[in-house]
């Protein structure tokens, strides 16, 4: 059994961390190229060659799987919120830049070949049809984060080929226990501002890796790569370090917590 970081990652992925690399993602694309979540921004993450372009996910009101960070669309006069809207309705919106709002597909099609995905759950509900829509497009690697355990819990249960991670913010702890982010992460996105060596320590010795956001400064990046992160995401991608040595991502297959996590 691999002893790796992140052993339980799409295989594209846990090859880089295996190779003493680490993991770089475009927040929603290059939203200083064209607003975020749009197929502009993650076109130019792709064409930047990062690892994996972050994007945002909601569902319409007729089950489209639609791409935005907030849930309401800005609009003349009042503001559009998803949910209640129908893709067509959602389709004549401006979003800057004459951008349209896209479809989870569309943007697998962009980042195919080029970029992995980590989808971030804005909505409750999505893991099956994000599931129906990886493999009807036979589209990897493919990531999804956030906040809606029960979202990822049955990914992890009936589509184990996408990765998983655990979204950690200050407040987590009062939502839910360690000890399930310890059983089923494959790996756990964290604010910047809440990560110490004690923090991946803890995460590294069950083999998840530890993913930072959202990073724009180069020194904080360098600062967090050195105190042993997997992965920086970023507004900035194009202002990531490089590193000259690759970091040594072995751990100690003791401490490893090997085999299919529990899903109580």
């Amino acid at each position: 059994m691999d002893a790796h970081v992140g052993y339980r990652l799409p295989p594209a992925l846990r090859g880089r961390l295996r190779a003493g690399q680490w993991l770089r993602t475009a927040h929603r694309g290059l939203p200083y190229v064209a607003p975020g979540n749009t197929a502009s921004a993650i076109a130019a993450a792709a064409d930047l060659g990062v690892d994996v372009i972050e994007i945002d996910l909601h569902a319409t009101a007729d089950g489209r799987l639609v791409l935005w960070h907030d849930e309401e669309i800005p609009a003349p006069g009042q503001a559009v919120t998803i949910a209640t809207a129908t893709l067509h309705k959602l389709r004549q919106l401006d979003l800057g830049q004459g951008e349209r709002i896209i479809e989870l597909a569309d943007a697998m099609a962009i980042a195919r070949d080029r970029a992995a995905l980590m989808i971030d759950l804005k909505a409750n509900g999505l893991a099956r049809p994000i599931a129906e829509t990886a493999r009807r497009l036979d589209f990897a690697p493919l990531i999804v984060c956030g906040h809606f355990w029960g979202s990822m819990r049955w990914l992890r249960r009936h589509v184990p080929e996408i990765g998983i991670s655990f979204t950690l913010d200050r407040p987590w702890r009062r939502r839910i226990g360690q000890a399930l982010i310890d059983r089923s992460a494959d790996a756990v996105t964290v604010n910047r501002r809440m990560i110490d060596r004690a923090l991946i320590s803890h995460y590294h010795n069950r083999g998840i890796a530890v993913l930072a956001w959202t990073v724009d400064d180069p020194a904080e990046m360098q600062r967090l790569l050195d105190l042993g992160v997997d992965g920086l995401t970023s507004n900035r991608p194009d202002l990531f370090p490089t590193l000259a040595t690759p970091r040594a991502q072995l751990i100690d297959p003791d401490l490893v917590r090997l085999g299919a996590p529990a899903l109580d």
